[in-house]
């Protein structure tokens, strides 16, 4: 009964405290990812809110350059239509009339004559094949375009680009300035934020703003193709509006790619939308998470032992209170209790005779009335430590009450009986004749006994017989006497 109550308790201990363990464990590992997300949202946002206070400066300051970029359009729109031959024409003056980079791009989206050497002959169809289809789309309309902040195709230098068709619309006229220059772009420029969220977070390898084509405006080293994977991303979210995340190899280490389209704030002048690409890694995350593993192996192995000690210590108290339960305090012998299931199970056997011997100390009563119920007690001890000293294991010895003991002797026989009784007789004798303070007072041990199955079966009638013999024992002042008087 004590080891399947200690297991009990034992398995619904460790369930309890290793589910609330787990438990606490997912709210933590959960709270550390939701944690890392918000982190990650705020990065976004914050580079959005930088996009749009540029915006809103060019939208509020950026009226002079648009108007030049405008007018120097019109200008070279009326050159055009007196002098088509643009073989003839001064590109050099005109960047000095003008002091802007202009580029005349033909109905096969090359760079036919420019004031910027370095793009001339530059084939859209081969570097951009999207701004080359956006051309195509800007060609029939005729409009006049301006894009705020854009990427320079060979240098990867930041400027603001116009651009308008010729009439005939064999030509666009495409006019750029870089936008370092600008004054709105010096004060409101998203850089600084750029570098200063990566300083901020560990966690973020790059943020780059991408024009249409993919490219990062304002890197002169972001990588000219994308990995099919992220291309994929980046197209999602320019042309659906979605955010995208993916995860690819970025300098032999794998991040994770977000991709987030964004829409200028005023597209009333046809802005040119962006994508924003955050590259971040999850060392951070997973770190905590590792922590969040170990501390739950941690927490489990403290309650394992917790569990542990406590079961052990609510085990010897049970234990101890069986143990109470069926032994006389006195003398540490069984008591009555454990005296009546034992000599049932000793019955049921039925392997050869059982023996129940019953001792009852004569004139024990005088010992108490002279020298108190402390020598009493001194007494009953000696006796029983006599009585557990004589009887050997399997047989037991018990307390049954006052200054009465019983032994019960299991799957013995007549001869092995009689000598036991024997021996009880004399080592009690000898031991109580060895106290010198006892002399006069006449202790003697009273043996009265019954057999199983000689004398019954039942437990309540071989007590009553044991009992009956040792009381006719102690009148007949003999040593001790069975039930049947071994006539059997």
């Amino acid at each position: 009964m004590r080891i399947r109550l200690s297991l009990i308790m034992f398995v619904t201990a460790l369930a309890f405290s290793f589910t609330i363990a787990i438990i606490d464990h997912f709210i933590h590992r959960e709270e550390a990812i939701k944690h890392y997300e918000e982190k990650i949202d705020f990065i976004e946002e914050t580079i959005t809110e930088s996009l749009q206070t540029i915006d809103k400066a060019h939208n509020a300051f950026g009226c002079s350059t648009d108007k030049k970029m405008r007018e120097s359009t019109d200008y070279l729109l009326k050159l055009y239509e007196g002098n088509s031959d643009l073989d003839t024409w001064d590109f050099d003056e005109l960047y000095e009339k003008l002091d802007l980079d202009i580029y005349m791009i033909n109905q096969d989206n090359v760079i036919t004559h420019t004031t910027f050497k370095k793009d001339l002959h530059l084939d859209f169809n081969e570097c951009c094949s999207t701004l080359s289809r956006i051309l195509d789309n800007r060609r029939k309309m005729r409009d006049f375009f301006i894009d705020y902040i854009d990427v320079e195709q060979m240098t990867g230098e930041t400027k603001k680009y116009s651009y308008q068709a010729t009439p005939d619309k064999k030509y666009i006229i495409q006019l750029s300035i870089p936008i370092e220059e600008s004054p709105v772009f010096e004060h409101f420029s998203f850089f600084p934020t750029i570098e200063e969220l990566k300083e901020k977070h560990s966690m973020v390898e790059d943020i780059n703003v991408l024009n249409i084509g993919g490219h990062a405006i304002g890197k002169t080293d972001y990588p000219s193709t994308m990995t099919p994977k992220r291309y994929d991303a980046f197209l999602q979210a320019r042309d659906l509006s979605e955010r995208a995340e993916i995860k690819d190899k970025h300098h032999d280490k794998e991040f994770i790619y977000r991709y987030v389209y964004y829409e200028p704030i005023d597209i009333s002048q046809n802005a040119e939308q962006r994508v924003l690409e955050i590259i971040y890694n999850e060392d951070e995350l997973n770190k905590t998470l590792a922590n969040n593993t170990k501390r739950l192996i941690y927490q489990l192995l403290v309650v394992l032992v917790i569990i542990l000690v406590t079961i052990f210590g609510i085990q010897k108290w049970i234990s101890r209170q069986i143990y109470l339960a069926r032994h006389d305090n006195l003398t540490e012998l069984k008591n009555r209790r454990a005296f009546e299931e034992i000599f049932r199970k000793e019955i049921q056997k039925r392997k050869g005779l059982t023996a129940l011997i019953m001792i009852d100390l004569d004139n024990f009563k005088s010992v108490n009335d002279t020298y108190g119920h402390l020598r009493g007690d001194g007494v009953l001890k000696l006796v029983a430590n006599t009585l557990r000293k004589t009887i050997e294991e399997p047989h037991e010895v018990f307390r049954i009450g006052g200054d009465e003991f019983a032994v019960i002797l299991g799957e013995t026989d007549k001869p092995f009986i009689k000598e036991t009784v024997q021996k009880l007789e004399n080592n009690i004798s000898e031991a109580i004749a060895k106290e010198k303070d006892l002399e006069g007072f006449n202790i003697q041990a009273s043996i009265g006994l019954s057999i199983a199955p000689l004398d019954g079966i039942y437990l309540e009638t071989l007590f009553e017989k044991a009992d009956v013999a040792m009381y006719d024992a102690k009148e007949k002042q003999k040593k001790y006497e069975s039930y049947l008087d071994f006539r059997h």
